[in-house]
């Protein structure tokens, strides 16, 4: 499972683009201060959540939210002559693919019986202020449980039980993660290009000669190019990129180093 979430939480690091999920109109109610979050609406089949979009980096202040609307479904298990639901189950990951957060129901004391046909909603609001800087993917999976098992499948379990799953990542307090383009090898320089990061005001990029060591800052700046002209004919160089932004105390605040990408050889 760690190596999934892992791969996932990285692809969707790297985009900049807005979330592919569809967004419906949602019941929940908007953050307290919306102007820090710039969220949409994340839905599926039974969740509303007012959060930000996919590769979004959050700088909250207070009272922004991450807002929950929850829908349970009632049907009838007609092998077993028992009601049975289709309900939400919200899973929040750090970086390190540790789950800091996990909300679903007990089913005898959360969720009183549903007639088959019919639904019922819960509301949930978390405070991105209570999150620590870092790089975090939300997870919307739709778990269906039944009186007669009378359980939840255990967050650890949902990808090997095949669960459903609406997701997005985003990160709070830090910029987002470019993604190297290209490195393109020319007469006695290197061309670096890359995507654009949430939050990012600056970017600083590092070259080494070797792919997992010996990464040096060899510059800095606001372009989505960077042109490296201390290299040598007929070597390769590995280049990585990171985002800055710059804080209300005029701080440079650094984010997660992109993938390396190697150039061809020097001209």
């Amino acid at each position: 499972m760690k190596r999934i979430l892992a791969i996932c939480l990285s692809v969707a690091l790297a985009l900049t683009m807005t979330t592919a999920f569809s967004f419906g109109a949602s019941n929940a109610p908007k953050a307290g201060n919306d102007k820090g979050v710039s969220a949409n609406t994340i839905s599926n089949e039974y969740v509303d959540i007012y959060a930000p979009t996919d590769g979004k980096a959050i700088f909250p202040k207070e009272g922004d939210t991450l807002d929950i609307d929850f829908l349970m479904h009632g049907n009838w298990d007609y092998f077993h002559s028992t009601p049975c639901y289709t309900m939400p189950c919200i899973t929040i990951c750090d970086w390190e693919e540790e789950i800091i957060y996990n909300l679903d129901f007990n089913l005898s004391y959360d969720c009183p019986p549903i007639e088959s046909g019919s639904s019922d909603s819960v509301y949930q609001e978390l405070s991105l202020k209570d999150f620590d800087k870092g790089y975090y993917s939300l997870m919307i999976w739709n778990v269906p449980v039944d009186e007669y098992w009378n359980s939840l499948v255990a967050p650890e379990d949902m990808w090997a039980e095949d669960i459903p799953c609406t997701w997005v990542a985003f990160s709070v307090g830090v910029p987002g993660r470019p993604f190297i383009k290209s490195a393109k090898a020319g007469k006695k320089k290197v061309t670096v290009k890359y995507s654009k990061a949430s939050g990012a005001k600056k970017y600083a990029i590092y070259r080494s000669s070797h792919l997992d060591y010996g990464y040096k800052k060899i510059g800095k700046t606001s372009k989505l190019s960077y042109t490296d002209k201390k290299v040598k004919k007929g070597k390769r160089y590995y280049y990585r990129v990171r985002a800055i932004h710059i804080n209300k105390k005029k701080k440079e605040v650094y984010g997660m180093e992109s993938f390396a990408e190697r150039s061809g050889k020097v001209k």
